[in-house]
């Protein structure tokens, strides 16, 4: 029968998505800078968190492969299940660009603490790669003229290498205010600051699938399958830059989640 052997299933994963470029203007200046304010916390007190515009693109890119081995255990003549036990290896790739622009500055110092900096653009990359186990089990319902009902849920835990680099460029060093009865002032300067780091670590992940396909068999050997269904899955760990977290604490809902049809 077509579904009485072991068999051994090789799959790639290339998911490169076009994501669109995030512009918010706001002439009050009440837009929040939440990826330079833990950094920086003597320019984004109290008074210097808001700018007037954000301008933001994140961009992600995935290489899954798998390399599984099954077997059918039928339970009934139209229902069967295949345990899967197989080897996952990953590789993701993100950027995160921020432009601030119109920053609300009423604060700076001067003295041995002096200037305050307030950065205006956030660049962050994060590369992880791992390997490991992958196990699960597919679930198939026979029905008529080579139709069927397919259920697929996986867990794959890898391990690998997290790289993350942040820059902060663009800053805007500002002296005086009120505080020092000196007037305010604020000027561009060549200053950057680089935050990298590269840790060891485990990470995890889940696959749902559901679909329905159509089979076509050629003679005793051959056959093509139709397959359209819809598929998530579920990342944990995967860094989001935000509040600039890190690789070794990542911020909380930093777990990378992805879902829609597929064929």
């Amino acid at each position: 029968h077509y579904y009485e052997d072991w068999g051994l299933n090789l799959s790639y994963m290339y998911f490169y998505p076009t994501m669109p470029t995030v512009h918010k203007v706001d002439q009050n200046q009440f837009l929040f800078m939440n990826l330079t304010q833990t950094y920086f916390v003597q320019a984004n007190n109290v008074l210097n968190l808001q700018c007037g515009e954000i301008k933001g693109n994140w961009s992600l890119k995935m290489d899954v492969a798998n390399i599984e081995l099954k077997r059918s255990c039928w339970f009934g003549k139209s229902f069967f299940v295949e345990p899967v036990l197989g080897i996952q290896a990953t590789e993701i790739r993100q950027r995160l660009v921020v432009n601030y622009g119109n920053l609300y500055i009423n604060n700076g110092a001067s003295g041995p603490n002096g200037p305050l900096l307030n950065p205006q653009k956030v660049t962050s990359t994060s590369e992880v790669w791992g390997i490991g186990p992958e196990v699960g089990a597919d679930l198939r319902f026979l029905l008529p003229q080579g139709f069927n009902l397919f259920f697929r849920a996986a867990f794959a835990s890898m391990f690998g290498q997290f790289k993350t680099t942040t820059k902060y460029s663009e800053i805007l060093a500002t002296s005086g205010g009120p505080a020092y009865g000196l007037p305010l002032t604020t000027y561009p300067t060549d200053l950057v600051s680089t935050l990298k780091e590269t840790i060891a670590r485990s990470f995890s992940m889940m696959q749902l699938q559901t679909s329905f396909t159509k089979l076509w068999k050629f003679g005793k050997t051959g056959s093509v399958e139709l397959v359209l269904g819809w598929e998530t899955q579920f990342w944990w760990s995967q860094n989001r830059f935000n509040w600039f977290s890190t690789v070794a604490l990542p911020s909380e809902g930093s777990e990378l989640s992805l879902q829609g049809p597929f064929g």
